[in-house]
């Protein structure tokens, strides 16, 4: 699967030229939006932790975190009804 830097969730894994990597905070835009940043660790190792940044265009590929560790929340979206 890949998505938007944007729509990057805790939890979520990725793999880059180094390691495998987990986001571990909520991301955030720089640059006028332009460029998206998150904390980032390899799994079950805090010590590794650093910021990663990607162009706020281009997607990532990742692999989600199980539904049952966030909540089963769908990456699709939801829908609220008013009431």
């Amino acid at each position: 699967m890949s998505v938007f830097p944007a729509q990057l969730h805790i939890g979520d894994g990725f793999t880059d030229d180094e390691s495998e990597w987990e986001v571990i905070s909520l991301h955030m835009t720089f640059k006028q939006g332009h460029e998206v940043r998150a904390r980032v660790q390899r799994p079950g190792e805090p010590a590794s932790a650093r910021e990663a940044y990607w162009p706020a265009d281009e997607r990532v590929a990742i692999r989600p975190q199980p539904k049952e560790s966030h909540g089963g929340s769908e990456r699709s979206g939801r829908i609220i009804s008013g009431g």
